[in-house]
């Protein structure tokens, strides 16, 4: 199964150059910068972990204005969605994408692979520390919004990390979202508070800080009807 996936990801990695070969001699275009609504609701959370896996793999991320960074971001979903023989409902987290998230993605297709690449990696690091990485409201759900948003400032602005975490809440109301969108934060604050005092931060750095956290009972989680400070249990 790993071995399929990584060379279906090379495949499209290879068309995706041929095609950026082909088009360097046209001019850009909006169009160009823009995912459509179809092709956003046609994607999975995989999806857009493979298109960052792709751009990362072939180009220096650091080296690409935005510009060019949305137009080969766009080009690589278009093939993924292209060869998609089932179009699917895409889920982040279990949870279908809001209104609100379709937009931002469809606007931002970079920023979007990112984020949701990222979502991917926080999804599987809850699965390999704690005991119930599905369960909503408890200590592992805690952990997933906060390293979500560290692995979404290793590659994104404060600004887009914040606006993709928002949005995710979008729909949200009461004590979950409060809680939520303080766990949120506090992972985008951790980040930021941990590269100031190390340019060379690593994202294992950064679980094992927040993890620490966790346990100190810096975060939040929802108990019955209300929300309580994190502890150390729950980890596998």
């Amino acid at each position: 199964m790993i071995i399929m996936k990584r060379f279906s990801i090379l495949i499209l990695g290879i068309l995706s150059l041929f095609v950026l070969q082909v088009d360097k001699g046209y001019a850009q275009t909006p169009d160009e910068l823009t995912l459509t609504i179809e092709v956003v609701n046609s994607l999975t959370q995989e999806d857009f972990a493979n298109a960052f896996e792709i751009l990362t793999l072939n180009n220096d991320i650091s080296a690409l204005t935005n510009e060019e960074l949305e137009r080969k971001t766009v080009i690589i979903i278009n093939d993924i969605y292209q060869s998609k023989q089932n179009k699917i409902t895409p889920f982040i987290f279990g949870i279908p994408l809001n209104e609100t998230e379709v937009l931002l993605a469809a606007n931002y297709p970079y920023e979007a692979a990112a984020a949701y690449s990222s979502s991917d990696v926080a999804k599987q690091r809850v699965a390999a520390l704690f005991t119930a990485p599905l369960a909503d409201h408890g200590n592992a759900n805690a952990f997933k919004h906060a390293y979500w948003n560290v692995e979404m400032s290793f590659h994104l602005t404060q600004r887009f990390t914040k606006m993709f975490a928002d949005a995710h809440e979008a729909n949200a109301s009461g004590l979950a979202k409060e809680m939520d969108l303080y766990n949120n934060e506090y992972g985008r604050n951790l980040f930021l508070r941990m590269v100031s005092e190390n340019k060379n931060l690593t994202a294992k750095q950064a679980e094992t800080e927040l993890l620490k956290r966790i346990s100190n009972g810096n975060l939040l989680r929802k108990v019955g009807e209300q929300l309580r400070n994190t502890d150390g249990t729950g980890r596998k």
